[in-house]
């Protein structure tokens, strides 16, 4: 198995850096995206695939090309809200990734970028990482804290709700509010449901042991705009 593993992993290498020498963008991310997933990787192989994958990703999802699907050509009266919805992903997501200045009137007849969501996620607590999937491809990751109040458990999730300043309830009874920079959710609030959220950070960052799983504040604004309510999570220890 270890043998079939190895062989699998550089045959997918190969063949991706093919593909990336003749442009061939979406197959390459896909290709590489497999061999992300092969078991027991060491970490030098998992650095040279992320060296080669982060930079596709960008490229590939991230990017106003259209490497996903065909443009989308905007109709008179759509808003961005509208197009999001057709294709199962946040408005903030398109709106990031085409520059567009005022959601409600996207301009008629303009083409965006888009792709078919949902993204899914998983969470590696030994690993202090959440990974992005968009499909089969890889889409990025993001360094995380886990904190302990509560303190998530390994298994299966479901984005259930996503808001900004979100409340901050603690176990022992008290309240912090959302625009207080002592909040450990930060500004934005991704729920899991099971007392699980995957939120931002306080600004004073006085106790980082509070929250379930944070991120930066930027960080969480990128997570915010690309997680849907559905997003299946995966939390492993």
């Amino acid at each position: 198995t270890e043998y079939a593993n190895r062989m699998a992993y550089e045959q997918a290498l190969k063949n991706g850096r093919l593909m990336i020498a003749e442009q061939r963008w979406r197959e390459a991310l896909l290709t590489l995206s497999v061999a992300y997933d092969v078991p027991g990787l060491s970490r030098g192989q998992r650095e040279q695939l992320l060296e080669l994958l982060d930079p596709l990703a960008g490229k590939v999802i991230y990017s106003s090309e259209h490497l996903v699907e065909s443009a989308h050509v905007v109709r008179r009266g759509e808003t961005l809200q509208d197009i999001a919805d057709q294709y199962n992903v946040p408005w903030q997501l398109l709106q990031k990734i085409n520059e567009v200045r005022d959601p409600e009137y996207p301009i008629p007849a303009s083409s965006l970028k888009v792709m078919r969501g949902p993204f899914q996620a998983v969470v590696d607590m030994s690993a202090g990482e959440i990974t992005l999937r968009l499909n089969r491809m890889y889409a990025g990751r993001f360094p995380i804290s886990i904190g302990r109040d509560p303190e998530p458990l390994a298994g299966d999730y479901q984005v259930r709700e996503k808001a900004e300043n979100q409340p901050y309830y603690s176990s022992d009874g008290k309240t912090i509010a959302g625009d207080d920079p002592n909040n450990p959710f930060g500004r934005h609030w991704i729920n899991l449901g099971r007392e699980v959220a995957i939120h931002g950070s306080s600004l004073t960052n006085d106790n980082p042991e509070l929250g379930s799983i944070s991120l930066s504040p930027k960080d969480a604004d990128d997570i915010f705009s690309i997680l849907s309510v559905g997003s299946k999570v995966t939390i492993r220890r």
